[in-house]
């Protein structure tokens, strides 16, 4: 089973916490769960929340519901419980629980957000040599040791949010290659099944490593489902998305680190033309329907720039129903 906090801690208690528990059965049949959240203790005075769930056998289902964190300024933990729930009458042994907790710290502000940089983009390597340049030879040359060492550092000046800009080297755009007709040639920052390219780095699985230290510390890690092409999210993109998603969850889904999903093609801030604007919410449409079946509880995240903006509402009314979280950005370089 698994939990996950939107947004992580920490928050300030003008928020309502998005949380959210998923439980896996992996029996052969179908089995029922309860799920009970607590606040700090598992007790029916710290009881949030509890609903019953049927599973089918080799499947993922979730809960969320929003808790309003006015009032409980501190360090607190969200406890989750998965159980099988008893018959009526039944005074038996209780059946197989799984329990799973995390962290919370709730600020008291007269603002949303807590004022801080909670965290950052990692890559591992920058996906333009031109631009990487100053940097890209150390990125390839830092060993397990190195990754380990960035996250430690990370956490000591309460960056505990990662985001890797993406798992897969191939820097091209929408329009702007022949994938389709060529197939994918870009090389992966890991060992992967779906593809053979390797890129040319010493440590042969950086987001293990990344993973498992940010597990000790309980930090949130959100791996780069890219990059097929900058901007693009025509079908192609969908299924090659899909794929790795699945590749991604398979191997590393078992760290509790694992926070979500990040999407690497980005986009302009006005989503492109009328096309692109389509395209765009039909993928988020599909895949966040595909990982949610993954796991239930694991948000999805875009990248956009801050150009264009005005003129996209309805757009992003299309749009934001098929995200969990949208992440603007801006550059240096952008005009006043």
């Amino acid at each position: 089973m698994s939990l996950t906090l939107v947004p992580p801690s920490p928050v300030t208690e003008r928020i309502e916490l998005d949380i959210r528990g998923a439980v896996r059965n992996r029996a052969e049949a179908a089995r029922s769960f309860e799920l009970r959240f607590y606040l700090d203790e598992e007790s029916p005075g710290r009881l949030l929340r509890r609903e019953e769930v049927e599973v089918a056998p080799g499947e993922a289902r979730g809960v969320a519901f929003r808790w309003p964190a006015a009032g409980h300024a501190g360090k607190h933990r969200i406890i989750c419980i998965a159980a099988e729930p008893r018959a009526p009458g039944d005074a038996g042994p209780a059946g197989e629980s799984a329990r799973v907790s995390r962290p919370i710290e709730i600020l008291a502000s007269a603002a949303r957000s807590p004022g801080r940089l909670g965290g950052a983009w990692v890559d591992i390597y920058h996906h333009d040599e031109g631009e990487g340049r100053p940097f890209n030879a150390d990125l390839a040359a830092m060993t397990e040791g190195d990754w380990r060492a960035l996250v430690r550092a990370m956490h000591a000046v309460d960056q505990d949010i990662l985001v890797i800009t993406m798992m897969f080297q191939n820097f091209t755009h929408r329009g702007r290659h022949r994938i389709e007709a060529e197939g994918y040639r870009g090389k992966a920052y890991y060992p992967s099944k779906l593809f053979p390219g390797r890129m040319p780095i010493a440590c042969a699985d950086p987001l293990e490593v990344i993973l498992d230290a940010a597990d000790r510390l309980e930090m949130a890690v959100m791996p780069g489902v890219g990059c097929y092409a900058f901007f693009d999210y025509t079908p192609a993109a969908l299924a090659w998305h899909e794929a790795v998603a699945g590749e991604l969850w398979e191997r590393y889904g078992h760290h509790p680190s694992f926070y979500g999903w990040y999407v690497s093609g980005e986009k302009d801030g006005g989503l492109g033309g009328e096309e692109e604007r389509e395209e765009i919410a039909r993928f988020f449409g599909a895949f966040r329907d595909r990982v949610r079946r993954l796991a239930p509880d694991k948000p999805v995240m875009l990248a956009t720039n801050c150009y264009h903006l005005r003129g996209a509402e309805d757009a992003y009314r299309k749009l934001l129903p098929n995200l969990d979280i949208i992440c603007p950005f801006a550059f240096h370089r952008m005009p006043a």
